[in-house]
């Protein structure tokens, strides 16, 4: 363990103890939280459960330089602080004057460090990577036995993989290879895929680069204590030869990305149908190695907002002698999976920042097993109603973009595709329902309005529907 690691748990279990008499308590009846932080509102986005004193619940979230306003409110009480970055408070609560969820507030650095260089180098434009330490991490979780085992976190079914499994062979006992297998096997597959963005090669070593000190939603980057063992991965494979021989490969990708997605016209359709959500720039960030876990992250700093969508590949599956749709059809669903991601930053928004509609959601006594199947990929995935509604609006919004733009002759076989996959495959069980209604609001919406507008329906159709 790292000193500075165990200096940090040493300061934390003191200022346990002294607070264990003194720690402000937060008072419920339910165990759903909800979460301010400055401006950004989440109803109902903690579920609290019972955590002891040595070893309370960390809720981490970026804080502005000049400090931010950090609050939980209950359905009972409300606790705010005022945080600084780098600071923590430690706070408990009772539910229902029985249970204790013991908390720690922290207020995280940002994200993102953009300078006036940066600004200039990256505002207005959208750019499709495959960057190279990316990369890197990738090949090292495909050989890892977890990547071998799951062809659904890592893809089987292409040449390049298994090109990758041969030249890499020999180094599939390498410490990097150990450990990233361990860190799969605790659920940090996005975490260490995503902060090694924040990373690149420059004459051969892992360099970090000055824009960003992390990517994913954690409060750490969680890459950074392991740099070295993945240089040394990368000295040893000899890596960035095997990435220089298969450039041309990469660059085919990049330019299929460019060339067949549609991507300005699905980000043309976001931000008529958001208005009030600005991105300066936009990364693509993919790998053909990734399977079927996508995410996405935003940052905002110095006046520059930036959005990232981490992807998959997206397969060109085609058979006319196989498949009822037309290829115009399929071209467009070709795109969902990218087009899921980058509607987030635009769609949740919505929910979390308009003070209006976090209202209205918030006082929906929400029932998830209404809405998710328990055991499911959505039931494990997304555990607050927030991040249900989310999902369901999420694909909803994949099945707006086939009503604008899919052949009509193919539109009711898409919708009926995409409804099946969200109810049978992921477990939403009202999303039939739930599409069909907001499908028939988009198409008889008055004139010059969006469907950012809609979400006062939207939310009064889940209180509706929530039993």
């Amino acid at each position: 363990m790292k000193i500075t690691t165990l200096l940090y748990l040493i300061f934390l279990n003191c200022m346990l103890v002294y607070c264990q008499n003194t720690a402000p308590i937060l008072k419920a009846n339910s165990n759903k939280v909800s979460v301010r932080i400055g401006k950004q509102y989440y109803p109902q986005a903690w579920i609290a459960t019972p955590k002891p004193q040595n070893d309370p619940e960390e809720i981490g979230s970026e804080i502005a330089k000049e400090g931010s306003l950090m609050a939980f409110i209950t359905d009972k009480d409300s606790l705010g602080f005022m945080m600084k970055q780098g600071e923590s408070r430690v706070f408990k609560i009772i539910i229902n004057e029985k249970d204790t969820v013991w908390a720690v507030a922290k207020g995280t650095f940002p994200k993102a460090n953009f300078d006036k260089t940066y600004k200039k180098a990256n505002n207005g434009k959208t750019l499709v990577e495959l960057p190279t330490a990316y990369e890197l991490v990738n090949i090292i979780m495909a050989i890892t036995p977890t990547g071998i085992r799951d062809s659904n976190l890592i893809e089987h079914d292409i040449p390049y993989y298994q090109k990758v499994q041969t030249y890499f062979a020999p180094f599939k006992n390498h410490k990097a290879v150990i450990l990233i297998d361990s860190l799969l096997k605790a659920n940090q597959y996005f975490d260490i895929k995503m902060d090694s963005y924040c990373y690149g090669f420059e004459k051969g070593i892992l360099k970090k680069k000055s824009s960003y000190n992390r990517i994913a939603w954690g409060k750490d980057n969680m890459i950074d204590a392991h740099i070295p063992i993945i240089q040394d991965f990368a000295k040893k494979s000899n890596f960035e030869a095997f990435f220089k021989q298969n450039a041309p490969f990469y660059t085919s990708l990049i330019r299929t990305f460019k060339d067949t997605l549609n991507i300005t016209e699905m980000q043309n359709w976001l931000k008529k149908n958001f208005p009030s959500a600005h991105y300066n720039c936009t990364k693509i960030i993919f790998s053909p190695l990734v399977g079927g876990n996508q995410s996405a992250s935003d940052f905002e700093d110095n006046g520059f907002k930036e959005m990232q969508a981490h992807v998959d590949y997206p397969s060109f599956w085609y058979n006319p002698t196989k498949h009822k749709y037309s290829l115009e059809a399929v071209n467009i669903t070709r795109g969902d999976i990218l087009f899921t991601e980058m509607n987030h930053p635009y769609e949740n928004p919505e929910f979390e920042t308009n003070e209006q509609n976090a209202a209205l959601f918030n006082n929906i006594p929400f029932k998830l097993e209404v809405f998710e199947i328990k055991g499911t990929a959505a039931a494990n995935g997304y555990t607050s109603p927030l991040s249900c509604v989310e999902e369901y609006m999420n694909w909803a919004l994949v099945c707006l973009r086939y009503v604008d733009y899919a052949p009509k002759e193919d539109l009711e076989a898409l919708l009926q595709m995409r409804e099946k996959f969200m109810v049978e495959r992921r477990g939403f069980t009202k999303f039939k329902e739930f599409n069909r209604f907001l499908i028939d609001i988009y198409t008889k919406r008055s004139h010059g309005k969006v469907v950012a507008d809609l979400y006062p329906q939207i939310i009064q159709w889940f209180a509706e529907n929530n039993k």
